[in-house]
């Protein structure tokens, strides 16, 4: 992640940083979220899971916000578990072709995307007014 010959060179990284004992991520420092953003595309995304609780998750969530220009967090899975978007620039997302593919995704793997994508368009609505759907 450190290596200036990585930066900028994924448009999505999915990071999954959990130790043996999951209680916390096991990198959740601001130098490491700098390094994930580093390695983004000017338009990179990065998805991050943060199976902790409260006071750690948003400790998280503020170091994210601190490299990222938009973050944002689908309702809860289970046991404290969220996933958090980290987006270079502010995103622009076209709702109803994520409806469709969350569908898709439904139906084939039985995971709950429909509530995924409610809650990136709850948020998007919340959010600053330059982050708008298509």
């Amino acid at each position: 992640m450190k290596d200036p010959a990585n930066h900028g060179a994924v448009d999505i990284l999915q990071v999954d940083v959990y130790d043996a004992q999951a209680l916390a991520p096991a990198l959740q420092s601001l130098a490491f979220y700098q390094a994930c953003a580093d390695c983004l595309t000017p338009t990179g995304t990065l998805t991050i899971n943060l199976f902790c609780d409260y006071p750690e998750r948003a400790q998280n969530l503020q170091r994210l916000e601190q490299v990222f220009a938009a973050v944002a967090w689908l309702p809860e899975v289970h046991d404290g578990n969220v996933v958090a978007i980290g987006f270079k620039q502010n995103p622009m997302v076209d709702f109803d072709r994520l409806y469709l593919n969350a569908s898709e995704i439904e139906h084939q793997l039985a995971l709950p995307a429909t509530q995924w994508v409610d809650g990136l368009m709850d948020w998007m609505q919340s959010s600053d007014p330059s982050a708008r759907q298509t």
